[in-house]
């Protein structure tokens, strides 16, 4: 332990610093954050809302993927755990680690229909139809 005759000491024998600052003593120093702007979607005539009808889906279709992905994994960490836990464990559990897995997988599966239908309305897909289905020829119009 310091000990000094007159001065004030830390407990390691250091002199003391300075006092802290009282909060709002000196104003907080301003940060600037700048995004770099994202770049607009660009599309050749006639073809955008086919593209964007495209997205939606491939979306959702990512969507199902990422839900069987994550219910086969819940699935096996289940099943290993039930296999360490006890003999034949994961015959046992079969059943019940499998439910697991599909309630995982319907969970993170169930926002696919969301994708698909949040970028593909009817006015888009007839548009996109009336453009890329021929018409039929005049003979078949009916009057």
């Amino acid at each position: 332990m310091a000990t000094t005759t007159g001065t004030k000491t830390t407990p390691d024998g250091d002199p003391p610093g300075p006092p802290p600052d009282p909060p709002g003593a000196w104003p907080q120093p301003i940060v600037y954050e700048y995004r770099k702007k994202r770049g607009k979607k660009r599309y050749s005539k006639g073809t955008k809302d086919l593209q964007v009808c495209e997205r939606g889906f491939s979306r959702s279709l990512e969507r199902v993927a990422d839900a069987v992905a994550d219910g086969l994994g819940r699935y096996r960490r289940r099943r290993n755990r039930s296999a360490n836990r006890k003999k034949d464990g994961a015959i046992k559990d079969f059943v019940r680690n499998v439910g697991r897995g599909a309630e995982k997988a319907l969970r993170t599966g169930s926002k696919a229909p969301t994708d698909l239908t949040r970028r593909v309305t009817s006015k888009r897909l007839k548009r996109a139809t009336r453009l890329w289905v021929p018409s039929p020829p005049f003979f078949f119009v009916r009057l």
